[in-house]
C-alpha cells in the first residue's frame, strides 16, 4: 500500500499500522493543517468514512490524502458567510412577512432553512473560535451564542404552540439583531485575518 499525502508519495512505513494509527502518524506530522479528503484506490472518502467503516487495507493500493490549511479554510468560510448573513436576514424577514400574511406552507419551509443557516453559521463560528487566539472576541462571541440559543428555544416554543404574534416578534425583534451582530463579529474576524 502507498500512501500519498498531497500527491507527494510519503517515505514512511505504515504496512504493520492500523488504519487509526496511520491516521494518528499522518496527522501529528501535519503543521497548521486538517485533512480535507482521503481517497482509497481513487474512491473518495471523509475521514469519518476512513474511521468508522471497517476497511480491509491490504486490499488497498493507494491511500491519497488531501489536506488543507487552516487560515485557508477560515478565510474561505468567513468570506462565505460574508455574503450568507445577509441573505439569512433577509430570508428571517421573509418568514416574519410569510407567517403574518398567513402563508403558512411557505413560511414553514422558510423557517426551517433560515434554521439550517442559522444552525450552519453558529456551528463554524465555534469552530472558527476554538482556532484563533482571541480571547476577549472568543468571549464575547460565545455570550453570544448562549444568548441567542435562549432565542431559539422561545421562538421554537412559540412555533410549537402556533403563537404568530410572539413568533414574529421574536424573529424581527430578537433574532435579526442577533444575525447583525454576527455580521459585525464576522467582519471584525476578516479583519483580524
Amino acid at each position: 500500500m502507498q500512501i500519498y499525502i498531497n500527491g507527494e508519495l510519503s517515505n514512511r512505513d505504515y504496512k504493520e499500522l492500523e488504519k487509526e494509527e496511520i491516521l494518528n502518524v499522518i496527522i501529528k506530522d501535519l503543521d497548521n493543517q486538517f485533512i480535507e479528503t482521503i481517497h482509497l484506490d481513487n474512491v473518495e472518502v471523509n475521514i469519518n468514512y476512513f474511521q468508522n467503516n471497517k476497511i480491509d487495507l491490504a486490499k488497498v493500493e493507494k491511500i491519497e490524502i488531501i489536506t488543507k490549511n487552516i487560515d485557508e479554510l477560515i478565510d474561505e468560510t468567513l468570506l462565505e458567510a460574508k455574503e450568507y448573513l445577509p441573505k439569512l436576514k433577509q430570508g428571517l424577514i421573509d418568514v416574519a412577512n410569510l407567517f403574518c400574511q398567513e402563508k403558512i406552507e411557505e413560511g414553514n419551509y422558510k423557517y426551517q432553512l433560515c434554521l439550517e443557516g442559522i444552525e450552519w453559521y453558529t456551528l463554524a463560528l465555534d469552530k472558527i473560535l476554538i482556532l484563533i487566539d482571541y480571547e476577549n472576541l472568543r468571549k464575547q462571541v460565545e455570550e453570544k451564542l448562549r444568548n441567542l440559543n435562549n432565542i431559539i428555544s422561545k421562538l421554537m416554543i412559540s412555533y410549537q404552540k402556533n403563537d404568530i404574534e410572539s413568533f414574529t416578534n421574536i424573529i424581527e425583534h430578537k433574532v435579526i439583531n442577533y444575525i447583525d451582530d454576527f455580521i459585525d463579529i464576522n467582519n471584525k474576524l476578516l479583519d483580524i485575518k
